[in-house]
């Protein structure tokens, strides 16, 4: 870690590698579970097993699913969060407190 967090990214991949970042941990937390759904809805529906298939699809919904979610839901909360709990107006301390 401490020799990747010194390498420069060129410019061209930058955005990328800032992206899949910014989507791993959605990524991680929704992979599991909509695997199990596209998986139970494809065999519902077709009746068969197709790995190649599935997995073709279960990537692009992931994915799709993780952005939606780090955009409509992650973003939103952690800026309410950060405003709410670290606004430097609502942080008060007095002199001589350890708190």
């Amino acid at each position: 870690m401490l020799c990747g967090a010194k390498v420069r990214l060129q410019a061209a991949i930058s955005p990328a590698a800032v992206l899949a970042g910014t989507l791993s941990y959605p990524v991680y937390a929704m992979h599991y579970p909509l695997f199990r759904w596209v998986n139970g809805v494809y065999q519902t529906v077709t009746h068969q097993r197709n790995a190649l298939i599935e997995g073709a699809i279960i990537f692009v919904v992931v994915i799709v699913a993780s952005y939606l979610a780090l955009k409509f839901i992650d973003e939103p909360v952690r800026k309410f969060l950060s405003q709410r709990f670290l606004s430097s107006s609502r942080l008060t301390f007095r002199a001589g407190s350890p708190f």
